[in-house]
């Protein structure tokens, strides 16, 4: 699908006059300021530019007096993790130990990993004594080489700042975005220990920590999280080395967009962001980071679900980053599809050879869909059916894409739907027992015609006076259409649909209806089934229509279509034409159509709200209105359906 991406650059001086606002609706985030040039560690604070969060929670005793009280700010570079803290105390005590005897400030830092955990660090800074001691770094009770820390006492209390080299931290050396954190500020009485602990969040977990946000992390939430009311923690996240940088990206999944962050994509100073085309981010079931083409970098897995209630289309994508930072799609497969009739989940494995993965999608669950077939998917590769006899087929990278490169049958555990499904290949079962449809001897399924059937001389005569030459016909088959139980032969032959037959028209000559393609290549899917009831099939022809030959780009629109067609003696007759689906660029409308029993023998065609891929209903580029010659496809915020039933000469609207 077409995705609305957005690769945005934010100057940290832009956030500040907003971002404690927005701090305040995260819980307690620490803005971490990207410190364009290295501060002087003065314990003054005036190369500080951000503005400082209060740490306004009491974990602990009691506040007298106004006291303790105190605010605190967090930045970084490529090199050092910075902390700075201005303290409202009325005595600063530090005796040296470094201990639950001295005031103290604690930041708790967690960091996440590749497997959806985090890994907790308590960084203990305690300041010295001017003119008598220094003060002192630890990071879960060892000291930290070289790491600084100075403080600066003044008449209501002091003011503290530290430096820690990043390299303290081993999980650093990959990820520094993503990270959850806590300020806090431990208040000592002389002889007494610890008696008042604040901070900017009680929890103490990785997860239930408020976030530590990176310039690029602030650019979201200002420009995209906050402004379009979208929840701050992600549906999904995942953190690899997509772009290419040592360090690694966050991609995560927050409401119906998906994003890209990292300290070392675009330079740490740029984010990307991207409609999914889902409602909101409980319809992504899937994010996953894996190397296909093994160059080192991964690419993003994603499954998404596009429809509403319980009509819906499970797409699998595949995106790489390429050298700009923009992710675009390589690979596309439906996984699943829900429709009134039954449901069909397929499932969707990660393997690796030879360095790279390899994705495999497999026969899974599946309910329904016992006397209705399942609809066609259109523009992408369709999932795995439980009645086919292919139980998996595994995907490998090339030539810039995932290519088939094994597959592996099975005795499909039930067989197919009694009704074949719109626009699925020329088969179909004798119906021959029961009520309505099935009441009768249906017609045979189509079938290659054998030698008796070729009437080659009528076919001779029908390619001259057509003027089309010895070329080969793209459908050909033979099945009941008209008069007795003898079959005819049903041909698309160019943009023509050709009928004769031993018995149809004494065998002398032939019938044929224009198609109104630009080229047979435009005929998608030819299928024969009895939809009127009288036990001759009709003509189902799945079509693409464009102006001209020459409409093959992504920006010329285009329809897909179902076009109806039953034989009488006086020749072919168009009952029923509805368009399947458009497109438009990236963009497309998925119909769903289906065949369900009616009131007498004839099934009724009920034409039902579609899928949309790349678009939303306020960014819709298809007009909501009669393609000609055409039932148009329903745009899928309808809550309409359409049901057409037969009266004997066409299809019309019930």
């Amino acid at each position: 699908m077409m995705m609305r991406p957005g690769i945005v650059l934010y100057a940290l001086a832009a956030l500040l006059s907003t971002h404690a606002a927005t701090a305040s609706g995260l819980g307690g985030a620490l803005w971490a300021e990207h410190v364009a040039k290295r501060p002087r560690i003065d314990g003054l604070l005036q190369d500080w530019n951000t503005q400082f969060t209060p740490l306004g929670q009491t974990l602990r005793g009691a506040i007298k007096s106004g006291q303790p009280r105190a605010r605190g700010a967090v930045g970084y570079d490529d090199d050092n993790l910075y902390v700075a803290l201005e303290v409202t105390d009325d005595k600063l005590v530090s005796t040296g130990a470094a201990g639950e005897s001295d005031d103290h400030a604690i930041l708790l830092i967690a960091f996440p990993n590749t497997r959806g955990g985090y890994r907790m660090r308590q960084l203990q800074l305690y300041p010295g004594h001017p003119g008598k001691r220094a003060g002192r770094v630890k990071l879960d009770g060892g000291p930290v080489a070289g790491s600084k820390i100075v403080e600066a006492p003044d008449d209501e209390g002091f003011t503290l700042e530290a430096s820690i080299p990043w390299r303290a931290f081993p999980e650093a050396r990959r990820v520094r975005v993503g990270l959850r954190g806590a300020l806090r500020y431990a208040d000592a009485d002389s002889g007494k220990g610890v008696q008042v602990v604040i901070g900017t969040s009680r929890e103490t977990s990785g997860k239930a920590m408020p976030p530590i946000l990176s310039e690029p992390e602030q650019g979201l939430y200002v420009s995209l999280i906050q402004p379009k009311g979208l929840p701050a923690t992600p549906t999904f996240q995942r953190f690899g080395a997509v772009s290419g940088s040592p360090l690694l990206e966050r991609v995560a999944v927050f409401g119906g967009f998906l994003t890209i962050a990292g300290p070392g994509y675009r330079g740490g100073s740029e984010f990307y962001y991207a409609e999914l085309g889902t409602r909101n981010g409980s319809d992504v079931s899937r994010l996953e980071l894996c190397d296909f083409d093994g160059d080192g970098h991964q690419e993003i897995l994603l499954i998404k679900r596009l429809g509403v209630g319980s009509e819906y289309q499970d797409i699998l994508q595949v995106l790489k980053v390429g050298s700009e930072g923009e992710p675009a799609e390589v690979f596309r497969h439906e996984v699943g599809f829900s429709t009134a009739d039954g449901k069909v989940s397929n499932k969707v494995l990660i393997g690796h050879k030879g360095g790279r993965a390899t994705l495999t999608i497999a026969q899974g669950e599946s309910s329904g869909f016992e006397t209705v077939g399942a609809p066609e998917s259109v523009g992408v590769k369709p999932s795995l059916r439980p009645w086919e006899t292919i139980e998996r087929r595994t995907y490998e990278w090339s030539g810039g894409t995932l290519a088939q490169s094994a597959q592996k049958s099975w005795k499909p555990k039930r067989s197919a739907p009694t009704a074949p499904a719109a626009g699925s290949s020329l088969s179909a079962a004798t119906e021959t027992s029961g009520t309505g449809p099935g009441a009768y001897q249906a017609p045979p399924a189509p079938r290659p015609p054998n030698n008796d059937e070729l009437l080659e001389p009528v076919y001779v005569a029908y390619r001259k006076d057509r003027g089309s030459g010895r070329s080969e016909a793209a459908y050909d088959f033979v099945t009941d259409v008209v008069g007795d139980e003898t079959v005819e032969r049903v041909l698309v032959h160019g943009r023509d649909l050709v009928v004769f037959g031993e018995r149809f028209r004494g065998g002398k000559t032939y019938a044929y209806a224009g198609l109104g393609v630009a080229s047979s290549e435009d005929v998608k899917n030819v299928a024969a089934r009895d939809l009127t009831g009288d036990g001759k099939a009709e003509i189902l022809v799945y079509a693409v229509l464009r102006s001209d030959k020459a409409d093959r780009t992504e920006d010329q629109p285009q329809t897909q279509a179902l076009i109806v067609y039953r034989v009488t003696g006086s020749g072919i007759q168009r009952i029923f034409a509805a368009e399947t689906g458009r497109s438009l660029g990236k963009s497309r409308v998925i119909g769903a159509l289906a065949f369900v029993p009616s009131s007498n023998d004839a099934l009724a065609i009920e034409v039902r709200p579609g899928l949309g891929v790349g678009f939303t209903r306020e960014d819709n580029p298809f007009r909501d209105d009669r393609a000609e010659g055409l039932e148009p496809v329903i745009l899928p915020w309808s809550k309409r359906k359409v049901v057409f039933t037969f009266d004997g000469r066409e299809y019309k609207r019930k």
